[in-house]
């Protein structure tokens, strides 16, 4: 994931706003806060183009900022979205009955297309979503702290007939998401889940046959789908995992999977990433045929070589963007510096191992640039250097299938 909010394309906001009210309790740890806001927000910024998102405590900026650089990086690039509406709540006691403040959010939300609702434990789900019949809500990303939060989450059956993309953060709790939510009414065609939503596998189930997309984010495990029994998913045509798969694809049968971006995060708590070598190795009985478009963002703590695997996995790639960070010396190439693109290029795209690549995609300008000096006349003049910005998974995530 970008780690500097200036490698974000300015379109990828139109206009940010986050909803609740965080309390100060014991229980509500503030890195626990910071981690999943910023998971949130991340989510917004790499596969959505939300409308309006609604922010919870000014000063939650400045905790924020320190994961993705200083204050005064975070507000520029707030301030490059000239309509950006701030509505703010000083509210840190436990939620009472909706302020002028929380009917006046409730108004704008009802407005909006696009909406994301962050609750640690004692935003009023139920009002919110009240507010929410008969507006035109096509995107719905909810993260919440609560033990059960089924009552609030059966509004969604009701009034929503145009919503078709859905993201639910399980944050900390095991949210017991009912069944129910998937009525025949809703027809999902995109799905992102994190966070413990093992419930929500049943959703992910009964919506199935609509899916074109699914994005997991970490904390979904192979035993989460296992327990689901979900079918094929036969209308899947892009597969985002954000912070690693942890042998999904051994649950998971995508016979027309078109695009597969696997995106690493890079933090002291989860960067255990060489399991991802036996992920993809799994699959290397089932190649995806029809996969063409693919991006891999790996921090692998062992020396193995994944581009075999790569090869035999996906066989049709035609637009590569990968960035993988190791302990190889590929030739003159020096760790930390994409030697798993540069090797691709140098050694097997005029080996016709991957005879359709097109494109190939490294993640910064350095990598690039010591490529292009270094193939000069051998690379094809169909092979394009890219920046992260320009990642398909930048380009179409959540807001526009």
């Amino acid at each position: 994931m970008a780690t500097s909010m200036d490698m974000l394309p300015t379109e990828i906001l139109e206009t940010i706003f986050v909803i609740g009210q965080i309390p100060p309790y014991p229980f509500v740890k503030a890195a626990d806060v910071e981690e999943n806001v910023a998971f949130a927000l991340t989510i917004s910024w790499v596969c959505t183009r939300w409308r309006e998102i609604a922010l919870a405590q000014p000063n939650l900026w400045t905790s924020i900022a320190s994961r993705y650089g200083s204050t005064s990086t975070v507000l520029s690039f707030l301030q490059r979205s000239r309509d950006l509406p701030l509505v703010y709540s000083e509210t840190t006691r436990p939620w009472s009955p909706p302020s002028k403040v929380d009917h006046l959010r409730c108004k704008i939300i009802c407005r909006a297309q696009h909406c994301h609702l962050f609750s640690p434990g004692y935003f009023p789900f139920n009002q919110a979503l009240e507010n929410f019949r008969g507006s035109p809500i096509e995107s719905l990303s909810i993260v919440v702290d609560r033990a059960d939060v089924g009552h609030e989450l059966r509004i969604l059956r009701r009034g929503f007939s145009r919503l078709r993309r859905l993201h639910i953060d399980g944050y900390s709790m095991r949210p017991r998401i009912p069944s129910q939510l998937a009525s025949p009414e809703l027809f999902l065609d995109t799905l992102s889940l994190s966070r413990q939503c093992l419930p929500s596998m049943t959703l992910l189930s009964r919506t199935a046959h609509t899916l074109t997309q699914l994005i997991l984010g970490k904390g979904i495990s192979a035993s989460s789908f296992y327990a689901a029994n979900i079918p094929e998913l036969t209308a899947l045509v892009k597969l985002v995992a954000i912070g690693g798969l942890l042998g999904i694809q051994e649950q998971l049968n995508m016979p027309n999977l078109e695009e597969f971006h696997m995106l690493g995060w890079k933090s002291k708590h989860y960067n255990k990433f060489d399991r991802e070598l036996s992920v993809l190795g799994g699959w290397e009985h089932r190649p995806f045929q029809k996969v063409h478009t693919i991006s891999i963002e790996l921090q692998l703590l062992s020396g193995s070589d994944l581009r075999p695997t790569l090869f035999r996995t996906f066989p049709n790639v035609k637009d590569a963007y990968l960035h993988v960070d190791g302990p190889w010396e590929i030739k003159s190439w020096p760790a930390n510096m994409g030697v798993m693109a540069s090797a691709l290029v140098i050694e097997d795209v005029h080996g016709a191992r991957w005879p359709l690549l097109r494109r190939i995609g490294v993640k910064d300008e350095a990598t690039r640039d010591r490529l292009a000096a270094e193939l000069g006349e051998r690379v094809s003049e169909t092979v394009v250097l890219v920046r992260v910005a320009q990642w398909p998974v930048m380009r179409s995530g959540f807001h526009n299938r």
